[in-house]
């Protein structure tokens, strides 16, 4: 799902997917546009998880934008951001859970991002 609203002459998109605790291997959960410009990531929990990290990155670097992130607790986690370089093609976004939970989740994941062209819903 994407939404956007428009600040001062750029886009704010997000785009949001959800993973369950059993996704421990890094999978693709959507393609950010070139252009794109990552400026925040958070995650809501629906159930407790003990011990649940989270990364997401790319397939190159699947922790470049948020690292072991604890997503254990029942609610909303906010990371902060470790990479808000401009993507200078499309490219995955990937998302895993680690810390060897053995059940809660799942995990719905949402990332901002900026861009100076419009794109469509999906």
């Amino acid at each position: 799902m994407t939404a956007r609203v428009r600040v001062a002459r750029k886009l704010v998109y997000e785009k949001q997917e959800t993973i369950l605790y059993t996704d421990t291997t890094a999978a693709t959960i959507f393609r950010l546009p070139a252009g794109a410009i990552p400026i925040s990531v958070s995650c809501f929990t629906a159930a407790t998880s003990t011990g649940a990290t989270l990364d997401v990155g790319t397939p190159a670097n699947t922790d470049l934008y948020i690292d072991g992130l604890d997503v254990s607790v029942l609610g909303m986690s906010v990371g902060t951001l470790l990479d808000m370089t401009k993507l200078t093609e499309p490219t995955d976004i990937q998302a895993l859970i680690g810390g060897s939970p053995s059940s809660g989740g799942p995990f719905t994941i949402v990332m901002c991002f900026i861009s100076e062209k419009s794109i469509g819903p999906k």
